[in-house]
């Protein structure tokens, strides 16, 4: 007799549970009360919160703890993940230089750096690891990576030849940048599904500076900023990168990690779906799982849980959606894109809080539902 085989591949719920949390959650769920299906996890991301532990996870790999300067200059503490060989590492940008770091009123794009990432970067480099994954979601800077750049050894000087930190706001003060000689950065791959400029009212300033804490007069300027650090991009290094899709990712860090480290700019979900061999696993399997904190309409635009339902649609499987909060009048909507039916894990009387608070427990009471709905 053929048992059920299940397919859980659900992005982290932001601020409550990471993916591998999410799947352990769920199977335990599921085989309280049918314990015959067959369960493969795999736990998803797109470049923001969550990658590093994906990655780690999906690799067998380890975590080493690094300490480097934070947006705002105070220092953080850091991981950095490899693979088992320290061939690979993956680095979060959240982590060393993002918005979750600071408190509201700290938030300022003139004055945060991308430093701490550099750092982070540099220290992958100088462990002699070969490819670095660099995930940018969730940045507090404006810089270009300019920061970033300065902690791999690149020179930003003034008219006095002064080189100085750089930040959103300082970047018209450069005169000229100069790259550390020699330079030979590992490959580097960044993981990013935003596909804005650098400048202009698309740009990494006009979307993304609001929700840093910008006024409309630092905006403007930041904007004007970041052509001026692209023009010596161009002419100092020979990277002419501001009107590539993706160079205005994190406050400009998707150009500047193409400037400085001759990156390659991939969409996240992209690269997990490959490494994971997913498309492959949904052709094997009965039912597909997936999910994030909120499932709505952007969740279609290329988010995770759309993605996933799409390949579940392709291969005529039935694909369950479990979320935080589903925004109700979305629900039909879903089910065109390949979702048969998306489930909240906790019923709607239950206050956000509570849901985020007690996710666990939602999560595995969720598993029992879809148990007791497929059991044979």
């Amino acid at each position: 007799m053929n048992h059920m085989k299940i397919l859980i591949a659900p992005n982290a719920f932001k601020g409550s549970l990471s993916a591998v949390d999410v799947c352990d959650r769920l199977t335990d769920g599921i085989h309280s009360v049918a314990a015959k299906v067959k369960i493969d996890c795999v736990p998803l991301a797109d470049g923001g919160d969550g990658t590093l532990e994906v990655l780690v996870n999906l690799w067998d790999g380890y975590t080493e703890e690094i300490t480097v300067q934070g947006p705002q200059g105070r220092p953080v503490h850091c991981p950095v993940g490899f693979d088992k060989e320290g061939r690979l590492a993956v680095i979060e940008m959240a982590r060393a230089s993002g918005l979750a770091l600071l408190k509201d009123s700290e938030r300022n794009p003139m004055t945060t750096s991308s430093f701490g990432t550099g750092e982070l970067i540099r220290q992958a480099f100088d462990s002699g690891v070969e490819h670095v994954f660099l995930g940018i979601g969730g940045s507090a800077t404006n810089d270009g990576g300019a920061g970033m750049g300065a902690a791999l050894g690149f020179e930003h000087q003034d008219e006095d030849d002064e080189s100085g930190l750089p930040c959103g706001g300082t970047l018209d003060q450069i005169v000229r940048i100069l790259p550390p000689n020699p330079w030979q950065p590992a490959k580097v791959t960044v993981l990013c599904d935003v596909t804005n400029p650098l400048c202009g009212e698309n740009g990494a300033s006009y979307v993304y500076g609001p929700q840093k804490g910008a006024t409309p007069e630092q905006i403007r300027q930041l904007d004007q900023n970041l052509r001026h650090l692209s023009d010596l991009w161009k002419r100092d290094l020979g990277k002419d990168v501001a009107t590539l899709p993706g160079s205005g990712a994190a406050g400009g860090m998707g150009g500047g990690a193409m400037a400085y480290l001759n990156a390659d700019l991939v969409s996240g979900t992209d690269v997990l779906f490959d490494m994971t061999h997913l498309e492959e696993k949904v052709r094997g399997t009965d039912l597909i799982i997936t999910g994030e904190g909120a499932i709505d309409r952007t969740s279609l635009q290329g988010k995770i849980p759309g993605r996933v339902a799409e390949l579940a649609k392709k291969g005529n499987k039935r694909c369950f959606g479990v979320c935080g909060r589903l925004l109700e009048k979305e629900g039909e909507f879903l089910r065109d894109f390949g979702f048969n039916e998306v489930l909240e894990i906790a019923p709607p009387e239950i206050p956000i809080e509570e849901r985020i608070r007690d996710a666990s427990k939602w999560m595995i009471e969720t598993g029992r539902k879809i148990g007791r709905a497929v059991k044979e």
